[in-house]
């Protein structure tokens, strides 16, 4: 019996250096079936098995290895390597957990136990259970506390969870073992200036810039955060509108604007002034706004308008106020009402409105329609304006047709 399993054991290796799994297969087989305490036809068979991929029949095999080794190590580490395979990561690290345990020093096993954690962390993510992820990773942080891996999915974990705070912590635990690392110094950035921190954002990603100067997306990525950190605007306007009167006479209405924006702190919104300028045969009109936008959180925002003008041309007071909500695919919504009163005309105007808006990467684009009730009477009016952001969204150019 030993000399026919012997024969076996050298005709089922001769097989595997051939690549004839499936010859192979059949004697190692034979081999457990004779002598089921065989532990080289155990690890061969198990090992055709993970090759061809059948891993359901590997972890059979190496099971009824373990009920006669039950704490056979090279058994125990195949197991967990099957399970892996299998993506059922958390019985694949309770092994290699246990194993670490009995062979502190191994290396191989220690690192196994990471990969499977990090793999487990991952599967979270991809399912959407952010809190499991962030539990897998802290597991790899307390046997390896410099692990960049597990330093660098919490950050982004936590980024994607909105829990900016904590992926600032680990970031900078990150950046104390690694105090030039390039990956968690923007990683730095992209939290500050989701907190709003342009400046603080700007320098760190301007130090790895200095690092890396020739690197266009990093040049990107600074100046755009650069321009952020500006806070005042300049802008002039020019509208050109013509009248057409009852008795189809033409006339051009034309209107210069000069204005000023400040930006808030922490992304909050704007307050500026506007002054417009309209000649006319009648005389010359001038009329003074003030504009702010202020965004509540991330889903609402308010703008409100007061403009004062003289008698000519301006309706004397102006008022609006608008609420815009945030959808997702970057779409916005607009309610607002306006109010207009010219006093020399005993006319006020009363306009609702709903619009809406979509930006395009660097392209903007809304369209507003108006329900407007003046002297009795209900009229209808739309707008559409589009937008194009240049230099990193320091400048744009703008366009309205109505």
């Amino acid at each position: 019996l030993n000399t026919f399993i012997d024969q076996k054991m050298d005709y089922g290796r001769l097989m595997m250096k051939a690549e004839e799994f499936d010859d192979a297969r059949e004697q190692f087989k034979a081999v457990v079936g004779l002598r089921p305490s065989n532990l080289d036809a155990i690890n061969y068979l198990a090992n055709i098995e993970i090759a061809t991929k059948h891993y359901d029949s590997a972890l059979n095999v190496v099971e009824q290895g373990l009920l006669m080794y039950p704490n056979n190590k090279d058994l125990l580490v195949k197991k967990s390597a099957i399970l892996e395979n299998m993506r059922d990561f958390q019985n694949a690290y309770q092994i290699t957990s246990d194993l670490v345990r009995r062979y502190p020093y191994n290396v191989k096993l220690r690192q196994a136990y990471i990969e499977q954690l990090l793999a487990s962390g991952r599967k979270y993510n991809n399912e959407g259970r952010s809190d499991s992820a962030i539990s897998e990773f802290k597991k790899v942080l307390d046997i390896a506390p410099k692990d960049t891996n597990a330093l660098a999915y919490l950050s982004n974990t936590y980024i994607q969870s909105e829990q900016l705070d904590s992926a600032l912590a680990y970031t900078n635990k990150a950046l104390g073992y690694f105090p030039e690392n390039d990956f968690f110094t923007l990683k730095r950035a992209v939290i500050y200036e989701k907190r709003n921190q342009f400046d603080t954002a700007f320098k760190a990603a301007d130090s790895v810039l200095k690092r890396n100067p020739l690197n266009i997306n990093y040049i990107d990525y600074t100046n755009y955060l650069l321009s952020r950190t500006f806070r005042n605007q300049l802008g002039f306007q020019f509208l050109y509108s013509t009248i057409e009167d009852d008795n189809l006479q033409r006339s051009r209405a034309n209107i210069a604007t000069i204005q000023y924006v400040r930006f808030l702190k922490n992304n909050k919104g704007t307050v500026g002034g506007r002054l417009n300028y309209a000649g006319r045969a009648v005389g010359t009109g001038i009329q003074v706004e003030l504009e702010t936008y202020y965004n509540h959180n991330k889903k609402y925002t308010s703008y409100g308008n007061v403009g004062f003008a003289n008698e000519l041309v301006f309706p004397q007071l102006k008022l609006a106020y608008s609420i815009y909500r945030n959808f997702p695919k970057r779409w916005e919504g607009e309610l607002g009402i306006r109010y207009l009163n010219f006093p020399n005309f005993n006319t006020t105007s009363v306009s609702i409105l709903a619009g809406v808006a979509r930006s395009y990467g660097d392209f903007w684009a809304n369209i507003k329609g108006y329900t407007i009730t003046a002297q009795g009477q209900n009229y209808f009016a739309a707008q559409f304006t589009a937008r194009q952001y240049l230099n990193d969204k320091s400048d744009f150019l703008s366009a309205t047709f109505g």
